[in-house]
C-alpha cells in the first residue's frame, strides 16, 4: 500500500486534481494575454522558474494551436496535455487498472529505469527553463 489506501480514496484524489486543473485552465482562459500572475512559490523566492512554470501558458498555446510556441514556452506540455485529455476517460473506464498502474509506481518508484529516465527529461527540461529565464528567449 502507497499513499491511497483504498482505491476509492485515489479516484477522489484524481478527480479534484483534474478538476483544479479544468477550473485553473478556464480561469486563465478568460484572461487577457499577460494578465496572469505568479503562483509558484519557488519561483516568487529563487525568481528561477520550476519544471511546471509556464505549462498553463503552453497549454493554452497548444489548445490555440500554436505549437511551436507551446513547447518552446515548456517543453512538458508534451506530457500534460495528453495527461489532461486521457485521464478523465482512462478513470472512466479502467478506474481498477489506473489504481494497480499507481500502486505498481508507487512500490517501484525507485528502481525503475523509467522513472529514472523521466527524473531525467525533468531535469533536462529544468535546466532548459532556468537558461532560458536567465538568458532570454534560446
Amino acid at each position: 500500500m502507497g499513499s491511497f489506501k483504498t482505491k476509492r480514496g485515489f479516484l477522489f484524489f484524481s478527480v479534484a486534481l483534474l478538476l483544479t486543473a479544468y477550473v485553473w485552465l478556464a480561469i486563465n482562459m478568460m484572461l487577457e494575454e499577460g494578465e496572469g500572475f505568479i503562483v509558484c512559490p519557488f519561483r516568487r523566492l529563487t525568481t528561477l522558474p520550476c519544471p511546471g512554470c509556464g505549462l498553463t501558458s503552453s497549454i493554452l498555446l497548444m489548445l490555440k494551436g500554436e505549437f511551436v510556441s507551446a513547447v518552446s514556452m515548456n517543453p512538458m506540455v508534451l506530457l500534460a496535455l495528453p495527461v489532461l485529455l486521457l485521464s478523465p476517460f482512462l478513470l472512466l473506464l479502467k478506474a481498477d487498472r489506473c489504481y494497480e498502474l499507481w500502486c505498481a509506481f508507487e512500490a517501484n518508484f525507485t528502481k525503475s529505469k523509467w522513472t529514472w529516465a523521466l527524473l531525467g527529461v525533468i531535469a533536462v527540461e529544468w535546466i532548459y527553463l532556468i537558461i532560458r529565464s536567465l538568458y532570454g528567449r534560446i
